[in-house]
């Protein structure tokens, strides 16, 4: 598998949490790519990079949902959702095969 350089892939979604913004980037067609969320500062650096939670399986994530001030939720094509620190970009939790009850707004 080659390289791949994030910066080079198109950006789904964006979430502000701060002083860093936290990016959901679309993977590359026909190449494993499950390390597209980051976290950056406003100038665009890196500070943190996801890691790989299935590294035998293709299984990127699709969405990112801010969950509060500390943690975002992060779901993968095989409908798994991580709880994801924004600080750090530390995996704090997943969550699997769980319904999600949000109060309305």
């Amino acid at each position: 598998m080659e390289d791949i350089n994030i910066k080079d892939l198109e950006v789904r979604k964006e979430i502000a949490c701060g002083d860093i913004i936290i990016k959901l980037y679309t993977p590359p067609v026909k190449q494993r790519y499950n390390r597209n969320i980051t976290g950056e500062n406003i100038d665009g650096e890196i500070l943190w990079q996801i890691e790989d939670v299935r590294p035998n399986v293709d299984s990127p994530f699709m969405n990112i949902i801010l969950y509060d001030e500390k943690k975002i939720e992060a779901y993968n094509w095989e409908g798994v959702f991580y709880y994801v620190h924004i600080y750090t970009g530390g995996k704090l939790q997943a969550i699997i095969g769980q319904t999600i009850k949000r109060k309305s707004l």
